[in-house]
């Protein structure tokens, strides 16, 4: 899924269960900049090769930093160590895939936007 981004949009967002509840994760500036701030990692440095950035995506320290920063907007305090506990074998490459994606939808421009998921019924707008 791609969520709707572009100029005069919100930041996107994604909905996941982790840690025994609901949570958000959103891409914005404040991600980028926790994200690099935590890993050296700048995702928005072009000249990086794409292949090579994504394999850094991949590490397992790296997964906990991303999924850490894009829920920082719920709660400031967060450390990485408690949402590095919610994370594990199990669910690591589907959060990681969660997460990766939504930077990648927010990123190309040329992806396609969501599609809305059935029609609604013709006496129900």
């Amino acid at each position: 899924m791609r969520p709707d981004v572009g100029v005069g949009k919100e930041a996107p967002e994604v909905q996941i269960e982790l840690g025994g509840r609901t949570r958000t994760l959103r891409l914005d500036l404040g991600v980028l900049i926790d994200f690099e701030d935590a890993t050296g990692i700048d995702l928005q440095d072009r000249s990086q090769d794409l292949a090579e950035l994504e394999a850094k995506l991949q590490r397992p320290k790296n997964v906990g930093y991303l999924l850490w920063a894009m829920l920082l907007h719920e709660d400031p305090e967060l450390e990485m160590r408690q949402v590095a506990r919610w994370i594990h074998l199990g669910n690591m490459n589907e959060l990681a895939e969660t997460a990766l994606g939504l930077y990648a939808a927010d990123t190309d421009p040329t992806a396609p936007a969501d599609e809305p998921e059935g029609e609604p019924d013709e006496g129900n707008p």
